[in-house]
């Protein structure tokens, strides 16, 4: 590309490094901004892939920062180029070797009740145990979805499951969970699923649409109705 080449820079700072770590599922992906290879490794190695790589334990990182490498020596020995895509279409995809739980909350705020519904899947995607539940609370805006998840964890730790990917529609609160943040309403909340999860080897919180959530939704909703009807 004519910049300056060196180690990092042909594994992290050649706009075609750049477009590759771009096209990389995951969270945590290293900065351009990084001064030495020794900090660039140091961050990979917490690289966590995302679907539809995969959730297992299995680094991708050491096949990244090899084709990097391999596609450089194929242009300068062999004048052959290659696409970004086709570089990460060389990677293997990740074992899938998590359970996943699904999560959903139906509420509203002036009855002050909600309903839960949760779905386990085992890595081969089969429906190991769904369930609802209800209860009252003093609504806001993220505590629903909070309650719901934690009331989700809790049955995945008791079928004994010690990998787990938490699936939730709320995007704010995937995203307190992923970076440890918190917020007033949730501060309870959030530190007794901090706890439960250090039951797992692994664990990871990520986001799902609605669309594809509707078995939890519809157990919520279920639970909902049952506990709203049964007050009038």
């Amino acid at each position: 590309c004519g910049e300056r080449e060196d180690m990092l820079h042909l594994l992290l700072k050649c706009l075609f490094a750049v477009k590759v770590w771009e096209l990389v599922p995951a969270m945590f992906k290293p900065q351009a901004s990084f001064a030495s290879v020794k900090d660039l490794l140091g961050v990979v190695k917490i690289l966590l892939i995302l679907p539809p790589m995969g959730l297992g334990s299995v680094p991708l990182y050491p096949w990244l920062l090899w084709y990097l490498w391999k596609c450089c020596n194929l242009l300068v020995f062999e004048d052959k180029g290659g696409s970004e895509e086709d570089t990460m279409g060389s990677t293997p995809a990740i074992e899938v070797e998590v359970y996943t739980c699904c999560s959903d909350v139906a509420w509203k705020d002036s009855t002050r009740v909600g309903g839960f519904g949760w779905v386990i899947k085992d890595p081969q995607k089969h429906i190991v145990l769904q369930g609802s539940a209800s209860r009252s609370f003093v609504t806001s805006a993220l505590l629903p979805e909070a309650l719901a998840m934690e009331v989700a964890i809790k049955s995945v730790l008791a079928m004994g499951v010690s990998r787990v990917a938490c699936y939730s529609e709320c995007k704010e609160l995937v995203l307190l969970l992923q970076s440890g943040g918190s917020v007033n309403e949730l501060v309870s909340v959030l530190a007794d699923i901090v706890i439960l999860c250090s039951s797992f080897s692994y664990v990871s919180f990520l986001f799902i649409p609605r669309l594809e959530n509707a078995l939890a939704d519809a157990l919520a909703k279920e639970a909902y109705f049952s506990v709203s009807n049964s007050s009038l």
